[in-house]
C-alpha cells in the first residue's frame, strides 16, 4: 500500500528550503521552477549542495541549483548526438562484419539466428521441448539462456516496430500480458480476431526480414548483447573500426547504453556515473586526455576529485574518441562541449572530473584524435588471418 505524504504548496517548500540555509535570491525563478519543473525533479540538483545534516552549504543560492539544472539538461542534449552516431555505426558494423566472416567461409547468405556467428561459451545441443534444462551443465544452461535472450529480443524489437510502422495498436500477447489482462477487461470478438491476425502478420514479417532490416529496429541494449556474444573473428574487426580493442569496446558499450538511456529519458547525469556503470579508457590516450585510470586512483596517484576514467569527463573523452572514428565530417562536437563548459564556468567542473585547463590538452585540439597504433592493428589482423584460415575453429 502506498505511503501517504502530506502535500506541500510551493510557498511552503520555499519556506522549508530557507530554513535549511538555502538563499532564495530570485523568488520569481524559484516559484517558476518549483511549479513547472517540480521539487522532486530538482531534488538531485539540490543534493549536490547539501551537507550530511541535510542543510545547505554556506552562501548557496537557489540560482546555483537552477544553473546546475540547465547545465545538466543542455549536456544531456549535447551527448545524444555522438551517442546516436555510435549506435547507428554499431548496427552497420555488426551486419557488415558478419557478412565478411560468412563470405570468407564460403556462405553468401546469413541470418542473425545462425549460431556459428556467436560464441555462447558452450556448445548448445539440440533439445526437444520435453527435455529439462536442470540436468544440463551450468555453462550449457547459461549458453541457452544467452541465445534465447538475444533471439527473443530481436523478435520483440522488430515485432513492436512493425506494428508501430503499420499504425496498429500493440497488444503483444505473445511477448507480454495483453491490455485486457492488465486492466481486467475482455477484448471484443472483432478486436480479438484482428489482434491474432496482426500477430501472425508481424511474425511472418520478421521471418522474411533481412538481417539489415532487423538490426535497424533492434534496441541499443540488444545490440550490446549481440556484440558481447559474437565470435572473436567478427568482434575484433568491429572494435578495430572504432579504433579500440575488443575488450575495451565490449565493456564500455554497457556504460554507453546506460548513459544513453539516462539522456533519452531525461534523467539527471550530474552525479554520473552510478556505481554499477563503469568504462575503461584506452591507455595510449590517458596522458594526452589528462585521464587518471581506476588503477592509478587505487594506488593513491589521484587527488580526491580527479579526472578518472569513470567520471563524466571520462565518458566525454571516450565519446570524442569514438566520434573521431565514425564521423567522416569535421565534427565540431568537441568545440560545442568546450563552449558549454565555458558558459557554466561558475560551476565546480572538477566535481564532474574535468581537469584544469582540459580545453588546451592535445586530446581536445582536433576532431580526429589519432589512428590506432600500427603494431596493435598488425597483431590483430594477423590473428584474424590465422583464425579465418581454420574456418569455424577458434
Amino acid at each position: 500500500m502506498a505511503v501517504e505524504r502530506e502535500y506541500k504548496s510551493t510557498e511552503e517548500i520555499i519556506k522549508i528550503l530557507e530554513e535549511r540555509n538555502l538563499t532564495i535570491d530570485s523568488p520569481a525563478d524559484a516559484m517558476f521552477f518549483l511549479r513547472y519543473v517540480g521539487h522532486r525533479r530538482l531534488k538531485p540538483y539540490h543534493n549536490f549542495f547539501l551537507k550530511p545534516d541535510n542543510t545547505y552549504a554556506d552562501e548557496v543560492k537557489i540560482t546555483h541549483v537552477i544553473e546546475l539544472y540547465w547545465f545538466d539538461r543542455r549536456l544531456r542534449l549535447l551527448l545524444l548526438g555522438p551517442l546516436e552516431k555510435i549506435e547507428i555505426s554499431l548496427r552497420s558494423q555488426i551486419v557488415m562484419k558478419i557478412g565478411d566472416y560468412k563470405s570468407a567461409n564460403g556462405s553468401s547468405t546469413f541470418t542473425l539466428e545462425d549460431e556459428d556467428i556467436y560464441d555462447f561459451g558452450a556448445r548448445i545441443p539440440e533439445l526437444s521441448s520435453e527435455v529439462s534444462l536442470r540436468g544440463l551443465p551450468e555453462n550449457v544452461q547459461k549458453a541457452i539462456y544467452s541465445r534465447g535472450q538475444i533471439f527473443d529480443s530481436l523478435k520483440k524489437d522488430y515485432v513492436r516496430s512493425w506494428r508501430l510502422r503499420n499504425r496498429y495498436i500493440e497488444f503483444r500477447k505473445e511477448l507480454e500480458p495483453s491490455l485486457a489482462e492488465k486492466h481486467n477487461t475482455t477484448l471484443s470478438p472483432k478486436r480479438e480476431k484482428r489482434n491474432k491476425v496482426l500477430t501472425a502478420e508481424a511474425n511472418e514479417a520478421f521471418r522474411r526480414a533481412s538481417p539489415w532490416e532487423i538490426l535497424q529496429y533492434a534496441s541499443f541494449g540488444t545490440l550490446v548483447n549481440i556484440y558481447s556474444k559474437l565470435r572473436r573473428e567478427i568482434a575484433y574487426p568491429i572494435a578495430d573500426s572504432f579504433g579500440v580493442t575488443c575488450k575495451v569496446l565490449q565493456g564500455n558499450l554497457y556504460g554507453l547504453r546506460n548513459l544513453r538511456n539516462h539522456c533519452a529519458h531525461h534523467e539527471p547525469i550530474v552525479n554520473w556515473p552510478p556505481n554499477w556503470s563503469h568504462i575503461t579508457f584506452p591507455n595510449r590516450y590517458t596522458e594526452i586526455a589528462g585521464i587518471v585510470t581506476e588503477k592509478e586512483a587505487r594506488l593513491g596517484q589521484a587527488v580526491k576529485i580527479s579526472a578518472n576514467e569513470n567520471s563524466l569527463y571520462g565518458y566525454c573523452c571516450f565519446l570524442h574518441l569514438l566520434l573521431s572514428k565514425v564521423s567522416n565530417e569535421q565534427s565540431r562536437w568537441y568545440q560545442r562541449l568546450k563552449a558549454l563548459v565555458a558558459e557554466f564556468d561558475k560551476l565546480p567542473m572538477n566535481y564532474f572530473g574535468f581537469p584544469e585547463n582540459w580545453q588546451q590538452m592535445e586530446f581536445w585540439c582536433s576532431s580526429h584524435v589519432g589512428s590506432l597504433d600500427e603494431v596493435g592493428m598488425l597483431k590483430r589482423r594477423s590473428y584474424l588471418v590465422v583464425a579465418n584460415s581454420f574456418g569455424q575453429k577458434k
